[in-house]
């Protein structure tokens, strides 16, 4: 069994989007994003969700992500989105189906409990606060590097929605990644500091690691923007392999914003 160095915790999806008339079907899921980021640098990433059977798992063995932790729930077919997409790049969601409120830690690999970086990939605070309250009573992960690093990727409706529950997993963590919309919102509902190493993702101008004194940015690449879904998930998960291969913090930015760039030249992820 090969050893896994980072795990990424969340929700794999279908995107069903629409747009000038056209329609195509892609895997989605924060979740998912993480795990084709982070596979792109590390043959060591491990990935904890809930599909149903309408989902091939061989979509993620081929990119060898370890899928030990993929639950198959056989009476509920994956979460399927559908989406318009206007010419500004504008998403709105017209449906939602077969979405799971809750979570399975008896499916968490014990395979898994060693890796040096636990992410919680973008998805609902409850979700997130379930799996710390799992993570740390194991004692595998914590907000600093004695252990396995456990790091969250909080979304703007949920931060606008349940700011009280975002700023529990904030409070939670050792490493916060969030784009300036959500660093807005949160600030709307009180100070926002950077008591806690954060990634804050600025799309096409690329991104900031800031940690205490310590203020990093790269710049992104510009690029004809088709569609930007997954992008800052791509970021984060390839961020987080690099740095469990050796890699450093700002060397790990920049290659994690490239490939960040490069995702939103196609629709979907399936191209990197």
């Amino acid at each position: 069994m090969r050893e896994i160095l980072t795990t990424i915790i969340g929700d794999l999806a279908f995107d069903t989007k629409i747009k000038g008339g056209e329609t195509r079907t892609d895997i989605a899921g924060g979740a998912y994003g993480c795990a084709v980021g982070a596979s792109k640098f590390s043959d060591r990433v491990g990935l904890v969700a809930e599909v149903g059977p309408d989902f091939d798992l061989g979509t993620l063995a081929r990119r060898k992500i370890d899928v030990q932790g993929v639950k198959v729930n056989p009476e509920k077919n994956t979460p399927h989105f559908q989406l318009v997409i206007e010419d500004d790049g504008r998403r709105t969601m017209i449906s939602a189906s077969n979405i799971r409120d809750n979570i399975d830690t008896a499916s968490f690999p014990p395979d898994y409990l060693s890796s040096l970086f636990f992410h919680l990939a973008t998805s609902h605070p409850n979700k997130h606060l379930a799996w710390i309250e799992y993570l740390k009573g194991r004692k595998c992960a914590s907000t600093n590097t004695g252990t396995g690093l456990l790091s969250a990727d909080i979304f703007e409706i949920f931060a606008k929605l349940h700011a009280e529950s975002t700023h529990k997993v904030i409070s939670s963590v050792g490493l916060l990644f969030l784009n300036e919309e959500e660093h807005k919102i949160l600030a709307e509902f009180g100070t926002v500091t950077y008591g806690i190493p954060c990634v804050l993702k600025k799309g096409n101008r690329g991104a900031v690691y800031i940690d205490g004194e310590q203020y990093i940015e790269v710049p992104a690449k510009q690029v004809k923007t088709v569609d930007t879904t997954g992008a800052g998930d791509v970021l984060a998960g390839a961020f987080l392999a690099l740095r469990s291969e050796g890699y450093e913090i700002g060397t790990a930015l920049k290659i994690a914003v490239d490939l960040a760039s490069q995702s939103v030249t196609v629709y979907g992820l399936e191209h990197i």
